[in-house]
């Protein structure tokens, strides 16, 4: 089921419009297929997920964010290892544990920083990609 049938709704957002000249740019989308994938699973039904995209000094940033509870500090690393899953699990569905393992899998294998921050309700996955121009 995609977001809609789960009830999410999907609020993307492009700083600026146009494309991104890099060659890997065909890798990220995977990775951002699976932070969305994550975000519909952890956002309770009938909130907004937002997807957005903002130039960042020489670096376009991707950030999926969606409400529900923080994830612990301790967890924020360890989330990103195979089969772990935070114990605050405050979405609808649980997955594998093993999506955001991928994601760092693919990212870290392009040399791309990545993360998790959270603030305002908020949980924002994040990965920084290399371009010039606008999207």
């Amino acid at each position: 089921k995609n977001g809609a049938a789960k009830g999410s709704i999907l609020h993307p957002q492009v700083a600026n419009s146009g494309h991104i000249t890099n060659s890997s740019r065909i890798q990220q989308y995977p990775a951002a297929v699976f932070l969305l994938y994550n975000a519909i699973n952890h956002t309770p039904e009938g909130e907004e997920i937002t997807v957005s995209v903002t130039k960042r000094s020489s670096l376009w940033r991707l950030s999926v964010a969606n409400p529900g509870e923080p994830i612990p500090e301790a967890d924020r690393q360890i989330i990103w290892e195979r089969y772990q899953r935070s114990q605050h699990q405050s979405g609808r569905h649980m997955g594998t544990g093993i999506g955001l393992s991928i994601v760092s899998t693919i990212l870290a294998a392009h040399h791309m920083e990545y993360g998790v921050d959270c603030a305002n309700g908020q949980t924002i996955f994040w990965f920084e990609f290399p371009g010039s121009g606008s999207l």
